[in-house]
């Protein structure tokens, strides 16, 4: 009796092992798919091992006081059943608390972003009426040294206010005007917060976006994500180079939409294979995010693609996205 009850505790551990195990694998595809934090399959998986165990030590107990095989046998089978319900039943609560949670956050970001933009083009407003106010009173200006004959005064006139109005518009900003075409508004969002960010860092910038497009991806807030490191690195790597710049062009090819980033970068930067160990960052003590964490990110993605190379004195990153019908 002892030996059948030792058995029946070694296949019902087995069993519960085994279950813990494929149920594990199951819910860490479904997070890595449909979330973008690994840390949370870590977090479910450490809380089926935790009753995974509790239920075994039950199973232990009731078996070490029932010594009818039949009685055990029932008692087995209705621990497995509950374990197997309030397993299932715990994984997508989680799944739903914690997908919830990032959809929030990512909202909260995207937002933010939004108001930056909107700032920004209020700000280029606002210049635009104080250029056409001082422009109006230029030409009266001019008209009125034209009118009484004085070359002299006109000519002054020129050189000390008109010759030099380019400085009127920050130049910095019309070099990013093209993102006008870009009609995505999340991506504009955090493309604007991050190229803002990098020209109060008296970083040079310019964007290209020939035509007017839009980026329509199953799952936008991934790719805000995504665009948000890859522009994160290049401020941090141009603000570290003795002429910092980044350039950022966006072209759409039939179904593909290719952002191009190229930024600056000091004579200090690692080898590429070294920019994508795990664990990686350029920040130090596991700080910031790293290429390997970008490259896991679009790893799980089926219509995105990355192609990182360093040219010359920079260093491109090219997310190259299949996007939907307009």
């Amino acid at each position: 009796m002892f030996q059948v009850l030792v058995n029946n505790l070694y296949v019902r551990f087995m069993f519960s092992i085994g279950f813990y195990v494929i149920g594990s694998f199951i819910i860490n595809k479904t997070i890595n798919r449909y979330l973008i934090n690994s840390q949370l399959a870590i977090s479910v998986a450490g809380v089926m091992a935790s009753l995974t165990f509790l239920i075994y030590f039950i199973i232990i107990a009731v078996e070490s006081f029932t010594f009818d095989s039949k009685q055990v046998e029932q008692a087995n089978a209705i621990f497995i059943i509950l374990y197997g319900l309030f397993a299932v039943l715990l994984s997508l609560g989680l799944f739903y608390v914690i997908n919830k949670f990032y959809q929030t956050r990512n909202r909260e970001h995207q937002m933010e972003y939004l108001i930056q933009y909107a700032q920004e083009v209020e700000r280029n407003y606002n210049e635009l009426r104080k250029f056409r106010h001082d422009y109006k009173n230029m030409l009266l200006s001019l008209d009125s040294y034209i009118t009484e004959g004085n070359l002299e005064a006109l000519r002054e006139y020129f050189f000390e206010n008109i010759k030099d109005t380019d400085t009127i518009f920050d130049q910095r900003t019309l070099n990013i005007s093209q993102l006008s075409n870009l009609y995505s508004l999340d991506l504009k969002g955090v493309i604007v917060s991050k190229l803002l960010l990098a020209i109060e860092k008296s970083i040079d910038v310019t964007v290209e976006i020939p035509e007017k497009l839009k980026v329509n991806y199953s799952r936008p807030l991934v790719l805000v994500r995504m665009m948000g490191i890859i522009l994160d690195n290049a401020v941090e790597a141009a603000e570290k180079s003795e002429k910092g710049y980044i350039r950022l062009a966006i072209l759409k090819k039939e179904n593909k939409v290719s952002m191009i980033t190229l930024n600056s970068f000091n004579e200090e930067l690692p080898k590429l294979y070294q920019l994508k160990q795990p664990g990686f960052s350029t920040k130090g003590n596991s700080r910031g995010i790293g290429l390997n964490s970008l490259d896991d990110m679009i790893a799980r993605e089926q219509n995105v693609l990355l192609d990182t190379q360093v040219i010359q004195d920079g260093f491109q990153q090219m997310l190259t996205v299949t996007v939907e019908g307009e």
